[in-house]
């Protein structure tokens, strides 16, 4: 049971950082999963772009779809709240290598989907 969690896991990730990659590029992907978490972040997924335009492409493309059996809501969450819940999500996909620095985002943009 526990290997076919991790693997069901897993693969959101996977199939989350895919779809969000095609409207920019994805930073992070964040799960929270801790039992003791507060009712607004379970059962969500954050998702880090690299940039504000990534993230606003993906907001207008993804809300409202369907995907993993639900309807996507997406909204933008600011760097504070999101760095409270870095801490507490389980292992996320990798981010790809650094951008430049020339290029680098000064903050993080979130596009959430439940």
């Amino acid at each position: 049971q526990d290997q076919q969690d991790a693997d069901s896991y897993r693969e959101l990730l996977e199939d989350v950082e895919e779809e969000c990659g095609k409207h920019g590029a994805v930073q992070q992907v964040l799960v929270p999963r801790a039992a003791d978490l507060s009712e607004d972040v379970k059962g969500r997924v954050f998702v880090l772009f690299r940039d504000v335009e990534g993230a606003g492409r993906a907001h207008r493309a993804l809300g409202g779809r369907r995907f993993f059996g639900s309807s996507v809501v997406a909204a933008f969450w600011d760097e504070a709240r999101l760095q409270q819940l870095v801490g507490v999500c389980a292992p996320q996909v990798p981010p790809p290598a650094p951008a430049p620095a020339a290029v680098a985002p000064t903050r993080l943009d979130v596009a959430e989907l439940d």
